[in-house]
């Protein structure tokens, strides 16, 4: 739900997924899923907080949609070392309804 700048930009950079699961760090239960496009925008538009409490300032959809088809990439930004570690609530941004495929799931019920 919260995760410093730091981390979010590694993965980032060294994982090529178009999205991200977000679990319940207590009950290892998963929350939702937040997509590339959204965590490389809110970098890029420094939407953190510099300690874990309050929130951030929300974003709004068109500025996720501003650059579409062409959304930035992360390999374009160079994160200052201080910034990483800024925290960065990921709540109003999560997908609260993904589309869970289990592993024992047959190749026929994947593409209903």
């Amino acid at each position: 739900e919260r995760e410093k700048v730091g981390y979010i930009f590694d993965i980032l950079n060294n994982f090529e997924h178009h999205c991200f699961p977000i679990i319940d760090e207590h009950s290892g239960i998963l929350l939702g899923t937040v997509m590339r496009k959204c965590l490389t925008v809110l970098i890029f538009e420094g939407v953190h907080l510099e300690n874990t409490g309050g929130r951030n300032r929300m974003v709004d959809f068109s500025t996720f949609e501003k650059d579409y088809p062409f959304y930035p990439t992360i390999k374009n930004y160079v994160l200052d070392e201080s910034d990483r570690n800024f925290v960065l609530d990921l709540r109003p941004y999560i997908n609260t309804a993904p589309h869970i495929i289990y592993e024992s799931s047959s190749l026929s019920r994947t593409y209903r």
